[in-house]
């Protein structure tokens, strides 16, 4: 059909008025819908801190929680229900202090700061790159297994990743495939290029990672020196539990209780700096009937086959001194960290009582934490494979 003339007075055109009143109609919507998502997800809550002393705007914040006041973190200050004044925390001064900046408002006239509420909103989680993480080295055994062959495993949480083909030493690892949709905040997080390298030495991944060279290290269970953990800067009890070894008590067929909780308890914190993680954190006591879970005195004996058998032994004879009748002997056992129905069964007996799971000390610089723990220390406990 062929339009005919076009005369004066005649419409062409959508109506203006209309489509004008629609797209405002249409923007005052959105820009509601925005302000009320933005106020639902900013809204600050309680945090467990106080506020210790205030100079100029400089604050000094304490928090019972290791970890709960994180750099970048949006501080609000409130006496009842009124805002008194708004900060930033700009530095971690421990796993329970921090530094923070004022930011809006003043507390020159608040005299008892004490009584003042701080809430809190989380930074928003940044996208890292790149990321250089240290690894145990093969030449380079802990107490309770030796790694000859280390190899990087190809998984950080839900993030896979595969090595880079023109790196031609194999220590730059790219993800695969962006995450989609919907995915956990640790696949986003996550990321893009993973640079590894094995030290030989403990020693040496320490060196490193206060040189700068690092962002990440990763350790075996009683590695890291006291001089290091003794450094707020550096050790803020950050660990990560493998998905591999359990460190158990083989008993006789007869003797169905565990070892004593203190012996345990001791062999841990002397040998092994309290890296190891509890059975009984890991899988709690059922409140049905069960054998107790420590029994008698007793005398231990460590499995030879591990190469810190003999300082093992040393640390449970000081803490044993008067053993009683049985001996019960403790091993290592390369199965999966389940159920202790599943580690009875993989070792195909029932007189294996699992006492630790392995847990590995995970140091990062300040920037690199948020990505640890977005991601999950267990992930970079697992980071390290061995064959």
């Amino acid at each position: 059909m062929i339009p005919g003339p076009i005369t004066p007075g005649k419409c062409v055109q959508p109506d203006a008025a209309r489509r004008a009143r629609t797209a405002a109609v249409i923007a005052g919507a959105v820009l509601l819908l925005s302000s009320c998502v933005a106020s639902a997800w900013g809204e600050p809550r309680p945090l467990p801190a106080s506020l210790v002393s205030a100079h100029d705007s400089l604050l000094f914040v304490a928090t019972a929680d290791s970890g709960a006041l994180p750099t970048g973190m949006t501080l609000s200050l409130r006496r009842g229900r009124k805002a008194v004044a708004a900060g930033v925390v700009v530095r971690t001064l421990g796993p329970r202090f921090a530094e923070a900046r004022l930011t809006s408002g003043s507390l020159a006239r608040e005299r008892r700061l004490s009584r003042l509420k701080l809430f809190g909103e989380d930074p928003p989680a940044r996208r890292t790159v790149s990321l250089r993480v240290g690894l145990p080295g093969g030449a380079r055994t802990n107490l309770l297994f030796a790694c000859a062959t280390p190899a990087v495993t190809p998984r950080l949480g839900p993030a896979w990743y595969a090595p880079d083909s023109l790196d031609p030493g194999g220590r730059r690892w790219l993800k695969r495939i962006a995450p989609p949709e919907g995915a956990s905040t640790g696949a986003a997080i996550a990321p893009d290029t993973l640079t590894v390298q094995f030290f030989a030495e403990a020693t040496d991944q320490e060196i490193a990672l206060e040189r700068g060279e690092l962002d990440v290290a990763v350790f075996w269970p009683g590695e890291v020196s006291a001089r290091v953990r003794a450094e707020p800067r550096w050790w803020n009890d950050m660990r990560g539990v493998r998905s591999r070894g359990v460190v158990a008590c083989l008993a006789a067929g007869a003797d169905s209780s565990g070892p004593p909780p203190a012996d345990m308890a001791a062999l841990n914190r002397d040998a092994f700096g309290g890296d190891l993680l509890p059975w009984s954190d890991l899988e709690p006591a059922s409140p049905d009937p069960a054998p107790s879970p420590g029994g008698p005195p007793a005398r231990y004996a460590v499995d030879p086959a591990l190469p810190g058998a003999r300082l093992m032994e040393r640390v449970l004879a000081r803490a044993v001194r008067n053993g009683g009748p049985r001996t019960l002997r403790i091993a290592y056992l390369d199965v999966p960290v389940a159920a202790r129905d599943a580690v009875q069964a993989s070792w195909r007996t029932r007189d294996v009582a699992p006492v630790f799971a392995v847990r590995c000390p995970i140091l990062a610089t300040p920037d690199a934490r948020e990505i640890v723990r977005a991601v999950g220390a267990n992930a970079f406990a697992d980071l390290v494979g061995c064959p």
